[in-house]
């Protein structure tokens, strides 16, 4: 028997990747991705990451996941 599961997917605004978002993250919410953070957008049924100027972290890959904004 198979399932399908939506997968919530968005292109990073700093690195030339697809980043898998988690399953409750919601237009509006901050992730860090490159070591940058970057809000998460909903238009056109597709979701997309927009780098927050003059920020930057020192972690590296995708870390996602909701958090307040």
């Amino acid at each position: 028997m198979w399932t399908v599961t939506a997968v919530k997917k968005a292109s990073c605004a700093v690195g030339d990747e697809v980043v898998v978002l988690s399953g409750d993250v919601r237009p509006g919410d901050l992730i860090e991705c490159h070591g940058v953070r970057q809000r998460v957008t909903y238009e056109c049924g597709t979701y997309a990451l927009v780098k927050l100027e003059g920020s930057t972290s020192h972690a590296s890959g995708p870390q996602t996941g909701s958090q307040p904004s």
